[in-house]
């Protein structure tokens, strides 16, 4: 098949292509014209490429293209980007200083015939042949030595006009080609940070958005020379090259002239605010819907959303002076609305009115069964006139509350309580009935015996979970029916339940079920009731986000110390019960095998090494396993053990002893098996 594909294409090539007016077509004025022609086109090349092969390219193809990407600053290495007018394509050269010869600008020609064609994690790249990588085949760069007999350098100064695109608009298509974004910034969470971690010379992801809440991966190299510049905080253009990770689209700037960010943040869609939350509260008037006459505009943040399920065709917002519930008769708020998103309400025309003493803002009013008025959601027809957002990530600190200190004045905010737990009759219940929908009220208390509702519809997705028997925190937003104040979680990552309880008394082992999700990027692992100890050198466990997922991960990656050995470990399980552990993981840059999974029943969660450990058989990671690819562990049997048990994982490695293989686990469970 490759054979007749080869054919057909060499036919094309004999039939006249018209030329198309681009910057491609354009004469350089950096030298004289070389004595090669390109007979194939980018795209006709890239046309070779099978997904997961390394295919030798066996005609005699000759392509050209504009150099876009040079290693000049560091963020690309021995690798350049060349475009013509069809696609753009990696090169991969093994050399470095490639500017000197390849800059960007620079006219080259390539003969084909003799490279081989692959991928990296889904970008296509052209290379010299294939090295081993601890096992695993991957594309090699061509040789120093071979670079004249294959690439050809042209004139210089031919500088590719980027496409304008949006970031929705962004596709595969336009991979390892140059585009522009206007109107762009760094989402706020992002702006103001090091493009990299130079220090550690780790890469790092950064969130680029527009105004329209879309949003693209921006990825810089430690070893970049901007690395350690700040992100700028401002709103503008972004010049950058298309890559992918897997199913992740993202973007690569050669240096900080691609980022043009100087003017005003968009967010705000020319809306000023004039109000507060607190002056929007003070129009509401007990027992009626009132119609919001005012041109009142408020600024707050969205702290409750419906991506649970907790709460339906609702958000709640807050700012300094308090908070609010706002009804939109719409669902997936979460998509427009998520926490964390800035919101500025429009309030005129809006109705406020109460739910059982709850103040809320709607679009209008509806009957229930009951033959009750109630307040109606904005319709979505009017959302984009009410509703605007602004922009994303921004800090969301709850108040800091005992139970006796809640009040009506802390309404529809996040606030957080310490030292509470579950009262006996409800510690171990499922958080509301999965089964039958039904919401349900629990009971929260403190060591002084004041008490407050937490309620959870029967639509959330965690319904069905089991509440904690230990003493901690949670974090929630404050609600109130008929006078009874009561708390809503987000998810149950809001509740962190692993002491003693106030009665002296341990938490009862129990289930775990953790995904990692509230663990910082690159920040060390801090979760209640795990334990995160370096027992060799001083690196632990720390968390990265990729693609919008959190994972924890350990690397003795440029570390100095002549030895690393770090574990996490789980709080404690009840194997009374049979149980049965699984997780996920995945290993980069495979060098050694540096992870394990063990299990210990005399573990008296302080003293690692006075303590039995046993490998669990669990499937992990090898030298085959393609960087970032998950591997499920399947379920683990620990019908074996008793008593009380605790699963450890287990990182060795050695910098300097080049044992530097980046181990990953995520979506830790053990349940009844």
């Amino acid at each position: 098949m490759k054979q007749l594909f080869s054919y057909f294409l060499l036919l094309g090539l004999l039939i006249p292509v018209a030329c198309v007016d681009l910057d491609f077509d354009e004469p350089p004025p950096g030298g004289e014209p070389v004595d090669i022609t390109a007979n194939a086109t980018i795209q006709q090349l890239k046309a070779w490429f099978v997904p997961g092969e390394f295919t030798d390219i066996t005609d005699d193809l000759i392509i050209r293209g504009i150099v876009i990407a040079d290693d000049a600053s560091g963020n690309y290495y021995k690798t350049i980007v060349i475009q013509d007018e069809t696609a753009g394509i990696e090169v991969k050269l093994n050399s470095v200083g490639l500017a000197n010869d390849y800059p960007i600008g620079r006219e080259i020609f390539i003969r084909c015939r003799g490279l081989v064609i692959s991928d990296y994690n889904g970008l296509i790249q052209l290379g010299g042949g294939t090295y081993d990588d601890g096992g695993q085949d991957r594309l090699a760069g061509i040789e120093e030595a071979l670079l004249k007999d294959f690439i050809v350098a042209g004139q210089r100064d031919q500088f590719v006009t980027p496409k304008v695109k949006l970031i929705k608009e962004i596709n595969t298509n336009d991979l390892s080609t140059l585009i522009r974004l206007a109107d762009v910034q760094f989402i706020s969470s992002d702006a103001g940070q090091t493009y990299a971690d130079p220090v550690t010379q780790f890469s790092v992801n950064h969130l680029i958005e527009d105004c329209a809440g879309d949003e693209v991966i921006l990825r810089t190299s430690g070893y970049a020379d901007f690395a350690g510049a700040t992100t700028p905080q401002g709103n503008g253009s972004l010049v950058a090259i298309v890559g992918v990770f897997g199913s992740d689209l993202q973007l690569a700037i050669r240096d900080q002239n691609d980022v043009q960010m100087d003017q005003a943040r968009c967010g705000q869609g020319g809306v000023t605010p004039n109000g507060t939350i607190a002056d929007l509260r003070a129009l509401y008037q007990a027992g009626s819907f009132t119609t919001i006459t005012q041109d009142l505009i408020v600024r707050g943040v969205v702290n409750m959303d419906d991506a649970s399920g907790n709460y339906y065709k609702t958000i709640v917002i807050q700012d300094e002076t308090g908070g609010i519930e706002v009804k939109i008769n719409e669902v997936d708020l979460a998509n427009d609305f998520p926490v964390g998103r800035e919101v500025f309400l429009k309030c005129k025309d809006l109705l406020i009115g109460d739910y059982f003493g709850l103040i809320q803002v709607g679009g209008g009013t509806y009957t229930d069964n009951g033959g009750n008025l109630r307040l109606g959601g904005i319709e979505p027809s009017a959302i984009s006139s009410h509703v605007i957002p602004g922009q994303s990530g921004q800090a969301l600190v709850p108040l800091t509350r005992t139970i006796d200190q809640l009040s009506l004045n802390d309404m529809s905010q996040l606030i957080r309580l310490e030292g509470v737990q579950f009262t006996d009759a409800d510690a171990g219940k499922t958080y509301a009935d999965a089964v039958g929908l039904f919401s349900v009220n629990l009971n929260l208390e403190d060591c002084d015996d004041n008490t407050i509702i937490l309620r959870t519809s029967g639509y959330a997705d965690f319904a069905g979970n089991a509440t904690p028997n230990g003493k901690g925190t949670i974090t929630a937003v404050l609600g109130v029916y008929n006078g009874d104040l009561q708390l809503f979680i987000r998810n149950t990552q809001d509740v962190s339940m692993t002491g003693n309880r106030c009665d002296g008394g341990g938490p009862t082992p129990g289930d775990i079920d953790e995904d990692f999700e509230t663990v910082g990027n690159n920040a060390d692992v801090a979760l209640s009731g795990w334990l995160n100890v370096a027992t060799k050198g001083t690196r632990v466990w720390r968390g990265k986000t990729f693609s919008g997922n959190t994972y924890v991960q350990a690397t003795a990656f440029n570390d100095t110390e002549p030895e690393m050995e770090t574990w996490l470990i789980t709080p404690a399980i009840d194997l009374s019960v049979d149980k049965k552990l699984s997780f996920r993981s995945s290993v980069a840059f495979w060098v050694h095998n540096g992870g394990s999974v063990l299990i210990s029943t005399n573990f008296d969660g302080a003293n690692i090494g006075g303590a039995s450990w046993t490998s669990l058989g669990a499937q992990l990671p090898n030298s085959s396993t393609v960087n970032y690819d998950w591997v499920e562990s399947g379920d683990v049997d620990l019908s074996g053990y008793t008593g009380t048990g605790y699963i450890a994982f287990v990182y060795n490695g050695s910098g300097p002893g080049g044992q530097t293989t980046t181990f990953i686990i995520d979506d830790v469970l053990v349940q009844d098996k």
